[in-house]
């Protein structure tokens, strides 16, 4: 169960995360966050956005049956989750805030979603964190899919997509476990 930390809502990772069967629980803007365990109606919030924003009260307008908290914008750093997705501020807490998190993974989907320092915190705290580098690969990957193949569709760029960012999360993730490194340090070395 991911939170999304959407500051500014441009992303929609809570819409693709929905829309492929994750339950998300926590999902904030620059203004607010909008909480529940049991999953938020992600297409009725996403729905409801003004010029790329949520209204304060619009988690209680879209869903009045579920019990959709609306809380500071800080609190998607403390909401109980799986996996927590940064994905569109830079430096989004710093070492004590990061302490908070109860997460066993962490995506930073925005660059430069955490300090260096908090990233090596959370990496001794046995936090898993996806580095922005390869978090926000898609674009290149789908520009890859268009140059190496003749792909006929969306779909096939889109599953080209997949392909290359499970096979090289793996190949990051194994060295990282083989070398007992950061992934951010295997990045930088780049072999």
């Amino acid at each position: 169960k991911p939170m999304i930390d959407e500051r500014r809502f441009q992303n929609g990772f809570a819409h693709l995360l929905h829309r492929e069967g994750v339950r998300v629980v926590a999902w904030a803007d620059d203004e607010k966050c909008r909480v529940d365990d049991a999953g938020l109606p992600v297409p009725a919030l996403f729905s409801r956005r003004v010029r790329g924003r949520l209204p304060a009260d619009v988690a209680r307008d879209a869903a009045p049956a579920m019990k959709v908290d609306v809380r500071a914008r800080d609190a998607v750093l403390t909401s109980a989750c799986d996996v927590v997705v940064l994905a569109a501020i830079s430096h989004a807490c710093d070492v004590e805030q990061s302490r908070a998190l109860t997460c066993r993974g962490l995506v930073e989907a925005a660059n430069l979603a955490l300090a260096e320092d908090v990233e090596r915190d959370l990496h001794a705290r046995g936090v898993l964190v996806v580095p922005d580098l390869l978090a926000s690969a898609g674009g290149s990957l789908a520009v890859e899919a268009l140059y190496r193949a003749t792909p006929k569709s969306g779909d096939e760029i889109l599953a080209h997509v997949e392909a290359r960012v499970s096979m090289l999360a793996a190949d990051l993730f194994e060295r990282c476990a083989r070398e007992r490194a950061l992934p951010r340090d295997v990045l930088r070395r780049g072999e």
